[in-house]
């Protein structure tokens, strides 16, 4: 278990130091288009990357989950397949899907009235985001093979290289092109092909397979476990992006905007911790299932879970304290309403991150039609939640939506999963870390300081520091931890970061 943990320990390292990396693309753009664009064409910016969001998710036909769930079982020699076949069969079963789905949408636009697509440029626009769908559904087969080798650092050095290069084509279209929804969404067209074909390249070149290799069978058995899930993920993007269509349809693009730009914010500190950790997690409690059984992958999962907590707690709490001057900052005074959303949208983010974790017998055994019926049940929930909370209470209406459903959905996932695997409730652990947590928000909120970039800057330090100390003080796994990675840095020869 130790190797396990320190394996995990390295992965995590890794995705955080890429999503750290993408995180900080995301704060440099995300000033830049806020002020580039007005509040109603950045809403409209958000509708857009909502839809694109849905389809890709329909493209995928949820073979993506099947390329993390059947590559252990196939390196392992557990079946009739072979990685050719995996590889011919991931490839070019996803690029049909991705292709249907584009096919789809452009036809489906092409017969739509005006009125349907409310966005400048339409005529060129929806062929646009066609292209889009299939790039992005491969750049998921492309990343997902690599999350499920437990090739981290390639992973993460690709979504930097993707970010950046696609953020630079952007900027330089906006500025020197043109200043639209259209021009936006054409630049990152070429820059996420750009990327996406350098990453096929590397992957398929550097493995034995031909397309005569696709197995009919094992497609069968990806779409049986992926097709399902794509309730899954369809859910999970109405749980986080669903709302901004009630938000449309009842306040306008404007408030849209100002929602959008809070809800993007979080989602970029959300990105350097708590999905790093996800990331790692999933594959890792696959392979140990698959090599070491139930024990030792329960008392992985309840270790991570408790890892979890001391990271995620402090980051609701901190850009709680933070996140309304962060945003203004940012954003400009323009997005300021948005700053009612941060505490629920963070907090639901956090929750959801939890259910890779809380829903691990689903995974395990395959269960895509519960986890499909679950999250399906969660979305519709959402919209109905939604449509009575956002007329009454506005944007922070639809937060609270998101947060309630996200809430529902772990405790009904984690309770379908213990047939299998049967997690205890980290109550001690959620005390602990959130206790410490909230004493911290106090100590950040009674820094002020004549200048807005100081105060958020103080707040910042102020509260890793307080927060850090304490946690070392109180929780004995993160003092071990911390002594394990000290006596590995002094283990470690001089002159090996070279190589």
């Amino acid at each position: 278990m130790a190797a396990t943990l320190d394996r995990l320990a390295a992965h995590v390292s890794r995705y955080s130091a890429g999503n750290l990396v993408v995180t900080l693309a995301g704060f440099i753009s995300f000033p830049i288009l806020t002020r580039l664009f007005s509040v109603s064409d950045y809403g409209l910016l958000s509708l857009v990357s909502a839809t694109l969001m849905i389809l890709v998710a329909c493209g995928k036909a949820g073979i993506q989950n099947s390329v993390l769930r059947f590559y252990s079982e196939i390196r392992a020699g557990d079946g009739p397949f072979t990685l050719s076949s995996y590889y011919a069969t991931v490839v070019i079963g996803m690029t049909i899907g991705g292709v249907l789905v584009a096919l789809l949408w452009f036809l489906a636009n092409a017969l739509a009235p005006f009125h349907w697509w409310p966005v400048p440029g339409r005529r060129l626009l929806p062929l646009v985001v066609a292209l889009l769908v299939l790039v992005r559904v491969l750049d998921s087969a492309f990343m997902n093979m690599l999350r499920a080798q437990e090739r981290s650092g390639l992973y993460s050095l690709y979504q930097v290289l993707r970010r950046y290069g696609t953020l630079a084509v952007i900027l330089a279209t906006l500025i020197l092109v043109s200043r639209s929804v259209e021009g936006f969404f054409s630049a990152t067209l070429v820059g996420e092909l750009a990327a996406v074909s350098v990453l096929g390249w590397l992957l398929l070149t550097k493995v034995h397979w031909s397309p005569t290799d696709f197995s009919r069978q094992l497609m069968i058995r990806m779409l049986s476990f992926g097709v399902p899930l794509i309730g899954y993920e369809l859910a999970g993007q109405i749980l986080s992006i669903g709302d901004r269509y009630v938000i449309q349809w009842a306040l306008g693009s404007a408030a849209l905007g100002s929602y959008a730009a809070a809800y993007n914010m979080c989602e970029y500190a959300n990105g350097v911790v708590v999905a790093s950790l996800v990331s790692a997690i999933l594959p890792t409690y696959l392979r140990l299932w698959s090599d070491e059984g139930e024990t030792a992958t329960r008392e992985f999962l309840q270790r991570s879970l408790h890892f979890y907590l001391m990271a995620a707690l402090p980051v609701i709490v901190g850009l709680t304290a933070v996140g309304p001057e962060l945003l203004t900052l940012l954003a400009s005074s323009k997005y300021a309403l948005g700053g009612v959303v941060i505490p629920w949208a963070i907090a639901g983010m956090v929750l959801d991150g939890s259910v890779v974790m809380f829903g691990a017998g689903l995974y395990i055994r395959k269960r895509g039609a519960t986890m499909m019926l679950l999250v399906a049940g969660a979305a519709v929930f959402n919209i109905l939640l939604n449509l009575v909370l956002v007329p009454r209470l506005g944007i922070q209406g639809a937060a609270i939506a998101t947060l309630v459903s996200y809430l529902g959905l772990t405790a009904a996932t984690g309770l379908a999963a213990r047939r299998v695997i049967r997690l205890g409730l980290p109550l001690g652990s959620t005390a602990k870390f959130g206790l410490i947590a909230l004493s911290m928000y106090p100590v950040v909120t009674a820094i002020h300081t004549g200048s807005l970039v100081a105060t958020i800057l103080l707040r910042v330090v102020t509260g890793v520091l307080w927060y850090g100390a304490l946690v070392t003080l109180a929780d004995g796994e993160t003092r071990q931890m911390l002594w394990q990675v000290l006596a590995a840095l002094r283990r470690r020869p001089v002159g090996s970061g070279s190589h």
